[in-house]
This record gives C-alpha cells, sequence and structure tokens, in this order.
C-alpha cells in the first residue's frame, strides 16, 4: 500500500507490488467495479549519480501524505518520502539520496506518467555528515542539503526545470535570511529553548531528520528549516474520518488518515530545531516578524484547554474549523478560525 486519494469522486488506491518497479493503481467506480491499471517504470528510469540503475522499491519504500493547504510541522516534511495531490495528478518525491531529488508525476485520468531527477547542491566528498531533503509547493521544489560546515537551499521552477533563487549559511556567520531565533521545542524543553550560534544549529540539524516547509500567507512565504529527532508515527495522534462517499452508488466509504489533523498534530507534538524565514514572490528575504499561522492559534487554545478530548481538525471552503469533545458540557464543539 502506497496512498489512497479521492478525485472526480473517483476513489483510487495505490500499491506497489512487493520487490518490482511499478505501481497499481485501483479504480472504484459507480458500480462498484474495480479497474487496475500498471505503471511500469522502464529498468533506467531511475539512475544513481554513477548512471547506474535503482529499483522503485528502492527509492519509494512508503510514502509520507502532504496536506499542502495547511502548514505542515517539520516532522511531517521531513519524512524521505512524500506524497502530493494536485489537480487530478499525484506527485511522489523522494530523497532517500542525498545526491538527488526523485520526483514522479502521475495522472489519474490517464494514468500517464513523468519522472525527473533534481540534483542537490554538491558538497565535497570528504565532507561527512551530510543530510538532506526537498518540499514541493506551489509548482516549485524546495531543496535542502548541509553538513556541520554549511547550508544550502535551492529553489527549483517545475516548469522550467530550471534553479531560480538560492540561499547559504555557513557555520561561523549569522543566518541573514531567517527572521526568528533558532529555537528547539518539544521533548525535554519544557519551554522552547534558543540557540545563539549557527554552528550549534549546524550541529543539531546532521544529526537530526531534516526537512523544509512552506506555507504562503497574505503573499509571502513563510519558510521554515529544521530536523526532528522523533516523530508522531505511531504514537496514536492519528484521526480517522470518512474520505469518499460522492457519486459512487451504495455510498462507498473509505476510511483514511484525516491529513490536515495529521498536519496539525504534528505541528502540535514535534520535537524539533527550527528557524523560519519570510521570503517574497520571488524568493528573496524580507524583514519583519512571522505571522501566527492556524495551528498555532489551535495550538495556544489547547494548550489553555487541556481537559477537552476527540480533537479534529479540517478545512472547509478554504477556513480552518477545529473540533473536540467538552464533557463538562456533554457537548461536541466545533469553532471556525477567522
Amino acid at each position: 500500500y502506497i496512498e489512497s486519494v479521492s478525485n472526480n469522486n473517483n476513489f483510487y488506491l495505490i500499491a506497489r507490488p512487493k520487490n518490482s518497479n511499478q505501481f497499481n493503481i485501483y479504480t472504484f467506480n459507480d458500480d462498484l467495479s474495480v479497474n487496475k491499471n500498471e505503471i511500469v517504470f522502464n529498468k533506467n528510469e531511475f539512475l544513481d549519480e554513477r548512471s547506474r540503475p535503482i529499483h522503485l522499491y528502492d527509492i519509494i519504500p512508503k510514502t509520507g501524505k502532504i496536506n499542502n493547504k495547511s502548514p505542515n510541522a517539520i516532522e511531517t516534511t521531513a519524512q524521505f518520502v512524500k506524497f502530493y495531490e494536485k489537480e487530478g495528478n499525484v506527485i511522489i518525491t523522494s530523497d532517500i539520496y542525498n545526491e538527488y531529488t526523485y520526483y514522479i508525476d502521475i495522472n489519474l485520468e490517464t494514468f500517464s506518467y513523468t519522472t525527473d531527477r533534481y540534483e542537490h547542491p554538491k558538497y565535497e566528498k570528504s565532507n561527512i555528515n551530510v543530510n538532506s531533503n526537498s518540499y514541493v509547493y506551489n509548482d516549485h521544489l524546495y531543496q535542502l542539503i548541509l553538513n556541520p560546515k554549511s547550508l544550502d537551499i535551492q529553489i527549483i521552477d517545475l516548469a522550467t526545470k530550471r534553479i531560480i533563487k538560492s540561499h547559504r549559511a555557513s557555520k561561523n556567520q549569522a543566518i541573514d535570511f531567517k527572521n526568528t531565533k533558532i529555537s528547539l521545542n518539544g521533548g525535554d524543553f519544557k519551554k522552547h529553548r534558543e540557540l545563539n550560534k549557527t554552528s550549534q544549529f549546524l550541529r543539531k540539524m546532521v544529526q537530526y531528520q531534516i526537512g523544509i516547509s512552506v506555507y504562503n500567507h497574505n503573499g509571502v512565504n513563510q519558510m521554515s528549516i529544521g530536523g526532528v529527532t522523533e516523530g508522531i508515527n505511531g504514537g496514536g495522534y492519528y484521526l480517522l474520518a470518512g474520505a469518499i462517499a460522492g457519486g459512487i452508488v451504495g455510498g462507498i466509504i473509505g476510511v483514511s488518515f484525516n491529513s490536515m489533523s495529521y498536519s496539525y498534530y504534528g505541528y502540535a507534538h514535534t520535537k524539533s530545531v527550527q528557524i523560519t524565514g519570510l521570503f517574497n514572490q520571488n524568493f528573496e528575504h524580507l524583514e519583519g516578524n512571522v505571522i501566527e499561522n492556524p495551528f498555532e492559534t489551535m495550538k495556544s487554545f489547547f494548550k489553555e484547554n487541556k481537559q477537552f478530548k476527540a480533537k479534529t481538525v479540517f478545512i472547509s471552503s478554504e477556513e480552518y474549523i477545529f473540533g473536540f469533545y467538552n464533557k463538562k458540557l456533554n457537548l461536541y464543539e466545533v469553532f471556525k478560525i477567522d
């Protein structure tokens, strides 16, 4: 099992047969029949830095689903293999190897696909403790790579496949594209702590699983980079929700992870080190204060109201909704964030 998605009242289940170089996509139809479409990749579809073939199962062992309509915690984006939905297509990226981001784009109507390989900035072979990852947002690929000496971010326009902007930080200099302090959150730190030096940040980051997350608010790109030592996978934070009904005869109900709740719980419970910077539409750094996003509002509310249970989070018509069970009133209450 790789992932399941709903598109145009159809439900798709995507799987990778064991030790194979293909995806099987199962479509559940109105008459309750199921069609299987096979996407078979050729032997040389994925190549390593020495142009040797790599098996699909080596770069896509499993995926983490990303919801780009909401802020995403570093815990979520630190996964090396990511699954995105976009206008009838699904995009899968893999950063299991430091040298490249492998990119797969599948159309759910025609089952055609494209693949690409985007190179990370190169570091000297003698350097150890190299760590890298990427993130897709608004038709751009954000790549992050670092070692104990320096950190590089490059932004690629996926339409032209060209690098349009890059930022760099070195261990002996202040990071000139951040708008926040270097913060340590969660875990044994009951209150967040701050690091003063770039070298401290880089030392932490090479030990952590790193990620990059981008969120646009009122035309300003808010970019966070950081690392996590411990995630929420298997920690009991998942919330289940009815996934589909729509026009499918008989009302087939799929039960899947509520990706919005997953994003929120990752955001609220992550143990991480990170910085955040503000950038304009040309990806140039902006001065100013980082704006509190909707998840911060929810996090603050639940911190002050720890007694509430059965929490859930979702988005409806671009509005953030969160709810919980109020045992004292015996009510399930739902709130909208203005």
